[in-house]
């Protein structure tokens, strides 16, 4: 990585001597949205270029900095239309639906009480989220199914409800790749459940569902790329849809907020988003109807698990193990 300003190898050195030292006539740039933090941005002074060109499906930042890429880099000349992009089948047709649901009394007594990190992994960690989301993974249990957690006690809670393999920041690099293999190639493994570092530089085309039970905070950016997770093109079907996004919010939270504000790029890109409170509104069927948990132990244990935890334990803490958080931004 050229912006990294570390210790470097001999090896590695060299390398990036040799590259500083060449006059280049073009310089192409992935990822062009990140460019603009601090930790890339010295790149346009080391690097000598007759030309640049930045390329992103995500042209979007939360820290006002997009704006710099015009001397950065320079002015944008193309945009794609994304929903023009669906029409001609070069994206899949994707649902966009948003699933509000009550919070669990108890949990939400102890959200009303709790400092904002705290707050964070109640709204997430909410039961009634557990239950839709099962109902949504027998519904789509012969298609591919990614669940997005940023919040690491979540992530690894409904790891273990579920069943299914997890990736985030502590997983080896050996390990994720071993599922993502599986996932990809195999009928073993048809769901899997990640934190951010899959928002980015994941190949799954195979991949129709995704639902996403905690992000990171109003993040439009990474609405985007997770959307981008089954934007593949899709075999053709008859159905209006191939592809479909689901995102579950705790209501009366703050959570309602980030949502709204997630939904921005993509519905400024031409998408919209479909609101419901019930499942049978997307005729899909209930299999965990919501009155039945009330004295679920699994659903009593974690709540005691949750309101015994000292307020600054690590596992409140969102994943850091990605780029993502390079825009500068914080949910806190």
């Amino acid at each position: 990585m050229i912006a990294y300003n570390g210790k470097r190898s001999q090896y590695s050195q060299e390398i990036i001597d040799r590259i500083n030292s060449v006059d280049w006539g073009l310089l192409i740039m992935d990822e062009v949205h990140i460019f603009p933090a601090d930790k890339f941005r010295k790149t346009s002074s080391l690097l000598k270029s007759h030309c640049k060109l930045g390329l992103t499906a995500t042209l979007v930042r939360e820290d006002c900095k997009i704006k710099d890429l015009h001397y950065l880099v320079g002015p944008k000349h193309f945009e794609a239309d994304w929903v023009e992009l669906q029409r001609d089948g070069f994206l899949a047709r994707v649902q966009c639906v948003e699933i509000l649901t009550e919070m669990h009394p108890k949990y939400y007594e102890e959200y009303l009480k709790a400092n904002s990190r705290k707050r964070l992994a109640l709204y997430s960690v909410n039961p009634n989220k557990l239950l839709i989301c099962k109902s949504l993974i027998k519904h789509h249990q012969n298609e591919k199914i990614i669940i997005f957690c940023d919040n690491i006690f979540t992530l690894d809670f409904y790891s273990k409800q579920l069943s299914i393999p997890k990736i985030y920041g502590e997983v080896p690099q050996r390990e994720r790749e071993e599922f993502i293999d599986k996932f990809k190639n195999t009928n073993e493994c048809n769901c899997i459940i990640m934190s951010k570092v899959g928002d980015t530089s994941l190949d799954i085309p195979n991949a129709s569902v995704l639902i996403q039970i905690s992000s990171h905070g109003a993040s439009r950016r990474q609405e985007a790329q997770r959307l981008g997770r089954i934007l593949r093109p899709k075999p053709e079907c008859h159905s209006e849809f191939n592809a479909y996004f689901y995102t579950i919010v705790s209501k009366n939270t703050k959570e309602m907020y980030f949502t709204n504000k997630r939904h921005e790029f993509l519905i400024n890109q031409g998408f919209s988003f479909k609101v419901v409170n019930e499942l049978s509104e997307l005729n899909i069927e209930d299999e965990y109807p919501l009155r039945k948990y009330e004295n679920s132990s699994f659903i009593l244990e974690n709540y005691f698990e949750i309101k015994g935890l000292d307020e600054n334990n690590s596992e409140f803490e969102n994943d850091a193990d990605s780029d993502n958080d390079l825009d500068g931004y914080s949910s806190s």
